[in-house]
């Protein structure tokens, strides 16, 4: 299990929520 990539990918959706609002 690589913690980087869920890192990664979590970011990301942080971006797309605070771009969303």
């Amino acid at each position: 299990v690589n913690v980087n990539t869920s890192n990664e990918e979590n970011q990301k959706l942080v971006e797309d929520f605070m771009k969303d609002r």
